[in-house]
């Protein structure tokens, strides 16, 4: 999990990222690498701008905070 401001959270569950605008209270699926599993590393900028590594899936970067695309 990272959390990019007080109200904005990412998650990155077995299969799925999701992401939370609301301090954790709700989540939704987000585009993004179907992780199957691996572990996901994040390094937050920004509440708009992250990278995701996650092995065998890539370095993935969001500059929305909403939309994630693989580099």
């Amino acid at each position: 999990m990272a959390a990019a401001a007080p109200d904005r959270l990412w998650l990155a569950a077995e299969n799925n990222l999701y992401q939370s605008a609301d301090g954790g209270a709700t989540w939704i699926r987000v585009p993004g690498p179907d992780l199957q599993g691996s572990p996901a590393a994040f390094d937050v900028l920004s509440a708009t701008h992250a990278w995701l590594l996650a092995p065998g899936h890539g370095l993935w970067r969001t500059t929305d905070g909403r939309h994630w695309s693989a580099l």
